[in-house]
């Protein structure tokens, strides 16, 4: 029953929302990240004109044994050298409330990762996520989700 109830939360939370530019979501294989596994999306930019959201969309357990997650991402450009930065992100508060939605044993926290931004050049652009915790397999996270959205020109 849980599982439902998950099911059509996620539905109805994508439908009241504005339809994503791009939207992709995958999977972690038995709920356990290893460090040789990334995640990586790839999309193709083919207009520089418009403004950007990105959103990425942490699925996990509640079984999942930490305040927070440790993350790399590896941002490749068409043009420039690749990108690499640190992301930590926070699921849990100190006293162990989760952060985010949760419904039975599953949660989801929504990061803001860039708003209101310009891709610079035309062609494809690949952001992979390498989980960057001590443990070499992180338990229980279930999926991660990246979205673009195109958003209203930017106000001066």
């Amino acid at each position: 029953m849980r599982g439902i109830a998950f099911i059509a939360y996620i539905v109805l939370l994508f439908s009241c929302s504005e339809q994503p530019f791009y939207s992709e979501k995958q999977e972690v294989d038995s709920l356990s990240w290893t460090y040789d596994t990334s995640k990586t999306f790839s999309v193709d930019i083919t207009d520089t004109d418009p403004f950007y959201d990105m959103h990425l969309t942490v699925g996990h357990t509640t079984a999942y044994r930490y305040q927070n997650m440790y993350m790399r991402i590896i941002t490749s450009f068409p043009e420039t050298e690749d990108k690499i930065e640190q992301l930590n992100i926070d699921l849990a508060e100190k006293n162990g409330q989760w952060i985010g939605k949760c419904y039975g044993d599953n949660c989801l926290v929504k990061v803001y990762l860039l708003e209101k931004f310009k891709f610079a050049d035309t062609g494809t652009y690949t952001f992979s996520f390498e989980q960057y915790a001590r443990d070499k397999n992180l338990e229980g996270i279930e999926f991660l989700e990246l979205e673009i959205l195109k958003t209203e020109e930017q106000k001066s």
